[in-house]
């Protein structure tokens, strides 16, 4: 049967092993918080880009389309408008 002494020591060590994975647990977490916010980021960009790019896949398809009627003209000024509303706004998130 253990004394006392023994029984605080395998404590003791059992209370050091445990700090020990408790740090590197964090240290691991603090890495992977890290990583998580650079991916974000990336997603970030790569959906601005990609919404970038159906701007432009649009601007070609009307720069192909000349309007005929009033209404046609007046659709393509407000889809105009709302490329440019786009593009200022991707514009401002790079800028940040």
């Amino acid at each position: 049967m253990m004394d006392y002494k023994q029984k605080i020591e395998l404590i003791l060590q059992n209370i050091r092993i445990l700090s020990k994975q408790k740090s590197e647990l964090t240290d691991q977490l603090k890495k992977q918080k890290e990583e998580i916010s650079q991916l974000q980021s990336r997603l970030q960009n790569k959906e601005i880009e990609i919404d970038e790019l159906r701007n432009t896949v649009e601007a070609l398809k009307m720069s192909t389309f000349a309007p005929e009627s009033e209404e046609e003209r007046s659709e393509l000024k407000k889809k105009l408008n709302e490329f440019i509303k786009e593009i200022d706004k991707s514009i401002g998130l790079l800028s940040d």
